[in-house]
């Protein structure tokens, strides 16, 4: 996924506002076998239990359940929610033209399509393991750049559920909202190519300036604001966690 950074600082405000529902920790991993195919497994039984002429008998059923088996698991769709656009400032179709202007010969993903406001991608389990990859890669990046560049300390749990963002004296507004976007965006993706359901992705929001704490609220879910005064050293009197 690729952000346009002046599309960022166009269609950002500068508060955020994020109200909704509070889902933190709900990610349940959908990797994994299809439950139905297991449980039409489990009622075959095992091979041990299939006599020679069974198998002779049935050869033709067998071919097409083992086709049927290939089908599914050649591929799988994973859906990116409206609430990932909703914080980018794009739409999802906005992010799929991209997305099939740089897949000729589908090398990136089977197929890409918008359902509901939302970007549904279908891949193999390797274009998965590439652009999850991909993504992560890109995560580091944004963490080298926002200490470089935007004067941003950022600290990321193992399991991508909370995010730490400690903000320099050189620190901007405009640079946090930045790295904020492109931190979220990539983040719930990451999460929901691990298996997380599209509507439980996201993570706590730390974030501090001179050891006060000014956001510790929920991404995408939480709500706060913040003010150029934050970026002077003076607390304001914005809404700070949920």
């Amino acid at each position: 996924m690729k952000l346009n950074k002046n599309v960022i600082r166009k269609r950002i405000a500068i508060s955020i506002l994020l109200t909704g529902v509070l889902f933190v920790n709900g990610c349940s991993n959908l990797l994994g076998f299809d439950k139905a195919l297991q449980e039409k497994t489990d009622e075959r039984g095992s091979g041990g239990n299939v006599i020679e002429k069974d198998i002779s008998e049935n050869k033709e059923i067998e071919n097409d359940f083992n086709t049927d088996i290939l089908d599914k698991s050649e591929t799988r769709e994973y859906i990116l929610p409206e609430t990932i656009w909703n914080i980018t400032g794009m739409t999802a179709e906005e992010q799929a033209e991209s997305f099939r202007d740089d897949n000729e010969g589908k090398q990136n993903f089977v197929d890409i399509e918008v359902r509901d406001e939302a970007l549904v991608l279908t891949m193999t389990e390797e274009q998965k393991e590439n652009y999850e990859e991909e993504i992560e890669a890109r995560i580091f990046e944004d963490i080298e750049e926002a200490i470089d560049k935007e004067d941003i300390r950022i600290e990321i749990s193992e399991d991508y559920k909370k995010v730490k963002m400690v903000l320099g004296e050189n620190s901007t507004i405009e640079g946090f909202h930045v790295t904020l976007v492109k931190m979220s965006s990539e983040i719930g993706v990451y999460q929901i190519l691990n298996g997380c359901a599209p509507e439980e992705w996201g993570f706590r929001l730390i974030t501090e300036r001179d050891e006060q704490v000014l956001i510790n609220s929920n991404v995408p879910h939480g709500t706060w604001k913040l003010t150029e005064d934050d970026f002077e050293g003076k607390i304001s009197s914005a809404e700070l966690g949920d």
